[in-house]
Order: C-alpha cells, then structure tokens, then sequence
C-alpha cells in the first residue's frame, strides 16, 4: 500500500497525551506547536482509530486529513520542508 502524508492537528491542554502518542509513531514530524505531519498507508479514519483512546474527547478536538496537494507555502524549518519532500 501507498504511503501518504496525513496532517493531525488539535487543540491541546494540560496534561495531554496525544502529543506523546504522535511524537513516537513512526515518520512523524511535528510542524506547528500541536500539528503533526504522519507518514503512513493509513487513512485518516485508521489513524484516528489508532489515536482515538489518547484524547479526552470532552476537551480536545482533533482534526486528520490526507495532505494531498503539491499546492502549499508557509514558513516552516528547512529540515520541515525537507522532511516533507521525503515523506510524501
């Protein structure tokens, strides 16, 4: 199965494990304070399953989309774009 790059992005409170959870799944770079790049032949309904038991769902919202388009600009560290040229 093809690898692809989902974008996981959600708001974060005090003593949140989703951040750990994400940090230690293989190819993932973090991008933004709470958004993270994965790579992985799950879609986003997989990968959600998989992260689902880690957020508190009464105060955290969690947003997970295929990141598709060559279309995109932001101002991100070198290794960032770097790693998302490899990644994709």
């Amino acid at each position: 199965m093809k690898k692809k790059l989902l974008i996981v992005s959600y708001n974060d409170f005090a003593n949140s494990k989703l951040s750990t959870i994400l940090e230690v799944q293989p190819n993932s770079r973090k991008i933004l304070e709470t958004t993270w790049l994965i790579s992985t032949t799950d879609t986003a309904k997989e990968f959600y399953t998989k992260i689902e038991p880690y957020f508190d769902k009464d105060n955290q919202k969690v947003f997970i989309a295929e990141f598709i388009s060559d279309q995109r600009q932001g101002w991100l560290s070198r290794a960032s774009w770097d790693w998302i040229k490899g990644n994709q």
